[in-house]
């Protein structure tokens, strides 16, 4: 390898490297969305209200909503409302909607059962 050879591998290594894991590392952050990207949050076990209704997509009005309803358990004082991440977690799971595919599958079922009674 000669000098310039050397010269232009080193301006490489130091001058443009970086510029490339700078724009690398931007992109990925701009791709991401932003829950995503707060890791230190991911360990915690209970969120606070505005933590809670920003994680299962509430507004403030309707999360205390479902609170008062008791359809969210909670804990802690009136004034310090805590949720458990996992019951949140659940709390989404519930809502869910079946496919059009599992409600066919479901009604296949059902009807084959009904005529091995008859």
């Amino acid at each position: 390898m000669n000098d310039f050879e050397m010269l232009i591998q080193r301006y490489l290594q130091q001058a443009v490297a970086p510029i490339i894991e700078q724009s690398v590392k931007k992109a990925i952050r701009e791709s991401l969305p932003n829950h995503a990207l707060k890791k230190k949050d991911d360990d915690k076990e209970y969120l606070n209200a505005s933590e809670s209704a920003a994680f299962i997509g509430d507004t403030m009005s309707t999360f205390y909503k479902r609170i008062f309803n008791k359809e969210i358990p909670r804990y802690g004082t009136p004034k310090r409302i805590l949720c458990k991440k996992s019951d949140l977690e659940a709390f989404i799971l519930r809502g869910r909607k079946k496919s059009k595919t599992e409600l066919e599958e479901e009604a296949e079922e059902l009807l084959s059962r009904n005529k091995r009674r008859k």
